[in-house]
């Protein structure tokens, strides 16, 4: 039983930081799409 409860935080450390980093990885590629969606709108407007 010890060796389980050793061994839960390590896994659920992993799940938070794996959950994290894709978040992040999210928030990232939102904020490329809506950057360049605010460029390409004149553009779009011009056509």
């Amino acid at each position: 039983m010890r060796f389980g409860s050793k061994m839960m935080p390590n896994v659920q450390l992993r799940i938070m930081s794996e959950c994290l980093m894709f978040f992040n990885d999210l928030e990232v590629r939102g904020t490329k799409f809506a950057s360049s969606f605010v460029m390409n709108a004149p553009l779009a407007e011009t056509l």
